[in-house]
């Protein structure tokens, strides 16, 4: 994915970008989230390690389906990524499953009733 189309996805501009790839003090994450039946449903996480590595994470697994996340490094050769992080990240994904799930189901039950 381009850089552009991540700084709006995300609805970052290039300077919060580039402060949150260089700072060299703390991690960052920012999300996307798009949860509607009748539309495309999305959750996405822009990684930053502040030592240059950006990874784009997706709770949408080709292997894994719902219960993994793909992982693509961004214009980088690596990210690192703290434990909290992580354990973060993968709650948020759950709860995104969970949520999406439910919609599904409730959508489902609305339109056969």
């Amino acid at each position: 994915m381009k850089i552009k189309e991540l700084l709006d996805k995300f609805k970052l501009n290039e300077k919060e970008y580039e402060h949150a790839r260089y700072n060299m003090a703390k991690s960052s994450y920012f999300i996307h989230e798009e949860l509607s039946y009748s539309e495309i449903m999305e959750c996405s996480i822009l990684y930053f390690d502040s030592d240059d590595g950006v990874a784009l994470l997706k709770a949408d697994a080709e292997t894994f389906a719902e219960d993994g996340f793909s992982i693509e490094l961004i214009d980088c050769r690596y990210c690192d990524i703290r434990y909290q992080d992580m354990r973060d990240i993968i709650d948020i994904f759950e709860d995104y499953e969970m949520n999406a799930s439910a919609l599904i189901a409730e959508e489902l039950e609305r339109e056969s009733a």
